[in-house]
């Protein structure tokens, strides 16, 4: 079994994201590509047991068409700092599990529209949508050495839409989220 440390590090990568149960009037949603990075730290329970906490800056979003109004296509762009808190399973000597929750806080928010009667920017502000995220987190890493790869699945609960017009485009719509990652540490082991 991989011997768990008490560490803390940077991490940052690549995230894709979507939003799950879009409006009625959705027809399709294409995800977005964005970056995630951070900081991280970690108190090891015991020799094959941890408790990781992150501070992550991340961007969240996505495209979505609405064939019924004008084959209008809006671009959700949403800035996130997130806090995932879990538990990291060492298995093996190489593989960690990791389990748990995040909360995050709409930092920034663009929201753009674009149909077959033209464009339209600012369609809805961050006063239109909820600043509180939460969710749950599930990950799988690699470490290799000093360096730790993984992939990180952010399961949002919370919905998006927090007025009447943002409830017409969003519906009842969660962030979805996947990140592969590098991580780190910057204390020795």
């Amino acid at each position: 079994m991989a011997q768990m440390s008490d560490k803390y590090g940077v991490k940052g990568g690549v995230s894709f994201t979507n939003m799950r149960g879009q409006a009625d009037a959705a027809s399709r949603t294409d995800w977005r590509t964005g970056f995630n990075a951070g900081v991280y730290g970690r108190i090891a329970a015991s020799k094959h047991l941890g408790l990781q906490a992150e501070l992550l800056y991340a961007t969240n979003g996505a495209t979505v068409t609405y064939d019924d109004l004008n084959n209008q296509k809006t671009t959700f762009k949403l800035d996130y700092l997130d806090l995932p808190v879990f538990a990291v399973i060492g298995i093996g000597h190489v593989v960690e599990v990791h389990a748990g929750a995040y909360a995050g806080y709409l930092l920034s928010s663009s929201v753009n529209s674009a149909n077959d009667l033209g464009s339209a920017n600012g369609v809805l502000d961050r006063a239109d949508l909820h600043t509180e995220d939460y969710g749950l987190v599930l990950a799988i890493s690699a470490n290799l050495g000093r360096l730790q790869i993984g992939v990180q699945h952010l399961h949002g609960l919370a919905e998006l839409a927090g007025s009447t017009n943002a409830q017409l485009l969003l519906g009842n719509a969660h962030n979805s989220t996947f990140q592969v990652y590098l991580a780190m540490p910057l204390n020795h082991q």
